[in-house]
């Protein structure tokens, strides 16, 4: 796994000036935006989808026939897949958070608590966001993953609103309230609840993944 981390770490060191131009683009953000959130969350998850880019590149030229003749298991490399991505993800969001204080601080408009809390969201979303791509990456490819990843959002999309309907038909359940309810209830719960949920999705994902790439032939 070491092996496959230094691969991708060397892949990602080729696309220098790209990943420039979106330290740029968050800088800019910070400093000509009031809203820290959107500067702080767009270098991490684009650090984090260069993960899927890395596949693309595995695949290129049939080259995953030549990967698996070496010395690794299937399962090591999806697992990679993942700490890569959660790393790439995480050292993106340390840089990010880093430049949101300091600009925050020359700006003295510093909310160290709100950007802490931001920072924990963006991390979860990470998680989340790579518990969804790599499944649908792994199976069908750069091209196809895009396509069914936009109909599973729009099949889920659709299923979340007629729950919603359907409960507030048949149950009297008032969503508006639920959603108010919810803000009662203290902030430590929540975050525990979400750390959770995101843990389940990415063992969920991990497993899935393991199975794909099993069943795929090179």
């Amino acid at each position: 796994m070491k092996g496959l981390l230094i691969k991708d770490i060397m892949l990602t060191l080729t696309q220098k000036s790209y990943f420039g131009i979106v330290f740029v683009i968050m800088l800019a953000s910070f400093i000509f935006s009031n809203d820290a959130s959107l500067g702080l969350g767009f270098m991490p998850l684009i650090m984090t989808l260069f993960t899927l880019s890395t596949i693309s590149y595995d695949e290129f030229d049939n080259g995953n026939s030549f990967l698996f003749t070496l010395p690794i298991q299937r399962k090591e490399y999806v697992v990679e897949k993942y700490c890569f991505g959660l790393l790439m993800g995480s050292i993106a969001l340390l840089i990010a958070l880093v430049c949101a204080g300091v600009i925050a601080s020359m700006q003295e408009t510093l909310f160290i608590k709100e950007l802490l809390m931001t920072a924990f969201v963006i991390a979860l979303l990470m998680v989340v966001m790579l518990s969804i791509m790599l499944p649908f990456q792994l199976c069908f490819g750069p091209e196809k993953a895009r396509i069914a990843l936009l109909a599973g959002i729009g099949i889920v999309s659709v299923l979340g609103v007629l729950v919603v309907k359907g409960a507030s038909s048949l149950f009297g359940v008032d969503s508006i309230d639920l959603l108010s309810s919810l803000s009662t209830i203290k902030a430590g719960v929540l975050m525990c609840a979400a750390v959770i949920v995101a843990i389940v999705c990415l063992f969920i994902s991990v497993k899935i993944s393991v199975r794909i790439i099993k069943r795929k032939e090179f």
